[in-house]
């Protein structure tokens, strides 16, 4: 696996003085920061917080950025609630969804697209659909080939993880996602079940791969949500204080397809 990724990122990367990685310190994108060492790029690494709270990404990004000697940028993103329902109307309408996990996912990338300058964007983006980390997907492994034909369903929607939208924020730069996009680490991971790319260890495909390194250094983390370990989720939570919840939903699916049904009449 390591070496599918040395390949792919070496192939794609004309530029070796100017790569971003959207990074949150978990195992997807430390795979991306080990596998650009491995070729001899020392990226610039961006990684976004709420103001109010300091996130296990934020800590385990400023702890890698440290041990490597890279340049970390952090993003904050102020909580403030009219700011939160310009974004999220700004959402429903340019990005043309109301999906929770879409609307909530690209939220905090509108803030790293302004920050960033270098030319390449890489992302761990979709590294879940192919593990099938997701509580669903674990209850369908249970099934060999109902699990397989829905992770090549997932590969195949563009919208999966958010990725065709946070593609398209980063348009003016080459966005890289080697998990949605390397046909060869597709393959490679769609030949494995789930019990062999999650045990031991949960990942333990991206685990067993950079081993050495996430040893020496103590830097393995389980899978964590982007929105539950930022509190993005808490954050988008509050809409249900706003005038935007007319008829006192208890969940935020509706306020956004409100939004979005508002602007398409």
């Amino acid at each position: 696996m390591r070496k599918i990724i040395d390949d792919f990122l070496e192939e794609k990367i004309r530029d070796k003085n100017s790569v971003a990685i959207l990074f949150s310190g978990g195992l997807d994108s430390l795979s991306l920061l080990l596998s650009c060492l491995d070729i001899g790029i020392k990226p610039v690494l961006y990684t976004f917080f709420l103001e109010s709270y300091e996130s296990s990404d934020i800590k385990s990004s400023r702890n890698i950025a440290k041990i490597f000697g890279l340049k970390l940028i952090e993003i904050p993103i102020k909580q403030d609630l009219k700011t939160l329902i310009n974004d999220v109307e700004y959402i429903v309408t340019n990005f043309n969804t109301y999906k929770k996990s879409a609307v909530q996912c690209v939220h905090p990338f509108l803030y790293a697209e302004k920050l960033i300058k270098e030319k390449y964007v890489l992302s761990g983006l979709c590294a879940d659909d192919l593990y099938g980390t997701s509580k669903h997907m674990s209850i369908l492994s249970k099934n060999y080939e109902e699990f397989q034909r829905k992770r090549l369903d997932i590969i195949s929607d563009e919208t999966s993880s958010g990725y065709r939208y946070i593609k398209s924020i980063f348009h003016n730069k080459i966005f890289i996602a080697p998990y949605k996009e390397c046909r060869k680490l597709i393959d490679y991971f769609m030949s494995l079940d789930y019990k062999s790319m999650n045990s031991p260890k949960q990942k333990y495909v991206t685990y067993s791969a950079y081993r050495n390194v996430i040893d020496r250094y103590k830097l393995y983390r389980r899978n964590e949500n982007l929105q539950c370990a930022s509190k993005i989720r808490e954050y988008h939570d509050s809409l249900l204080k706003t005038d935007l919840n007319t008829n006192n939903y208890k969940i935020v699916t509706p306020i956004y397809r409100n939004l979005y049904l508002e602007y398409h009449n």
